[in-house]
């Protein structure tokens, strides 16, 4: 077998494993199916396309259904994503505000916006796909026109102040929240990161990076979302308010 024709396979199977997981499969669901093509490719010795087609479009004669820890992992995580959003939204609204011992007012536009990214949270799983699937610029597109959207309704709804209240206890708990994401993200990290696994109960070999860091990649989101809140607490600091 030819380099290139590795290179094709290693390349389909690759898209192969993200069409799977965009459908809900588990890493042992997806362990076998690829096992199977890769067995069929190294006898067949022709392009991947060639022998199955597209990868999502082999992907969905699979069938494969999702299983109920699978159904219920992903409402977990969608749960703790929405917790971690109000966490991150608190500490950073709170957070200068509480380092100089003020009340924080909580008004109309903070509220709007808490909504509007709580609801990306929760529609995430049925947006993924089409995310995913989507060309580069639309994505910035449709990224940019809520960040506008969200950032006009924050300084067109600012002025209407809802309620006040002193803003430390709501600083600690949102770095409270934000720690705790971190914290359970660490301990849990092989459960989060569901790899694929083989029939014989092994990791798949030849894994890409991203699937050779994917105990990585599950922390490094919460950890991000810590340090941002961090970042932008200090500069409303910095800054004064």
């Amino acid at each position: 077998m030819t380099a290139d024709l590795q290179q094709d396979h290693r390349r389909w199977l690759e898209e192969l494993v993200l069409e799977l997981r965009l459908r809900d499969a588990n890493g042992r669901q997806i362990g076998d199916a690829v096992a199977s093509a890769r067995e069929f490719l190294a006898d067949a010795g022709v392009p991947a396309q060639e022998a199955f087609g597209p990868a999502g479009e082999y992907a969905e004669t699979l069938a494969l259904q999702p299983t109920p820890d699978t159904v219920e992992e992903l409402h977990r995580t969608v749960a703790f994503a929405a917790v971690g959003v109000l966490g991150f939204l608190a500490f950073t609204f709170t957070g200068g505000a509480a380092w100089r011992g003020e009340r924080f007012d909580l008004d109309l536009g903070i509220v709007v916006l808490t909504a509007g990214t709580l609801a990306l949270v929760l529609l995430t799983p049925r947006m993924l796909p089409t995310v995913l699937r989507a060309a580069p610029w639309q994505v910035a597109l449709g990224a940019s026109g809520l960040f506008l959207a969200q950032l006009a309704a924050l300084f067109a709804l600012g002025d209407v102040v809802l309620a006040a209240a002193p803003a430390w206890p709501v600083a600690a708990l949102g770095l409270a929240v934000l720690v705790g994401a971190v914290l359970r993200a660490w301990f849990a990290r092989d459960e989060l990161a569901d790899p694929v696994v083989e029939p014989l109960g092994t990791e798949a070999p030849d894994r890409g990076w991203v699937a050779r860091h994917d105990r990585v990649l599950v922390v490094l989101p919460q950890v991000v979302s810590l340090v941002a809140a961090w970042g932008f607490v200090l500069l409303d600091v910095a800054t004064g308010g």
